[in-house]
């Protein structure tokens, strides 16, 4: 799946003239980049995550992707817009952009929960639209 993902990425980038795009997609176990972060957050989070745009700035959609989102569950609540920032900083460095402005916009979430015994973590997956506006 992180393959589908940076692969339409890198196809939509370069089509928008974006030349020699590399994404390093990672298990959301292992070190993260954008997007498979994990990211404590909860849904009415995500619903207040969308930002407004800066003008005249080349925008993206990337599609709707399947986000992994990490939380034990006492800490859905916890601060997620400020990981949501840190996921946008290593989005634009690992393309190699100075500025990048995003947007969230749920799309129908559905978030499932998941118990991973073995780490005693819940799993909570959303399905999020990503539009992000790029600066060169």
């Amino acid at each position: 799946m992180y393959n589908e993902i940076r692969q339409a990425i890198k196809e939509v980038l370069e089509a928008s003239g974006f030349e020699n795009v590399f994404m390093r997609m990672v298990d959301p176990r292992e070190e993260i980049y954008f997007p498979a972060y994990p990211v404590v957050v909860s849904e009415s989070e995500l619903i207040n995550a969308i930002g407004a745009l800066e003008e005249e700035v080349l925008t993206v959609n990337v599609g709707v992707i399947r986000k992994g989102i990490i939380a034990k569950a006492d800490e859905v609540e916890n601060e997620g817009l400020n990981d949501l920032e840190k996921i946008v900083g290593l989005f634009a460095r690992t393309i190699g952009l100075d500025g990048l402005v995003v947007r969230l916009t749920p799309v129908g979430i559905d978030i499932d929960r998941v118990n991973d015994v073995e780490r005693g973590e819940y799993y909570f997956i959303g399905n999020v639209k990503i539009e992000a506006s790029f600066r060169r």
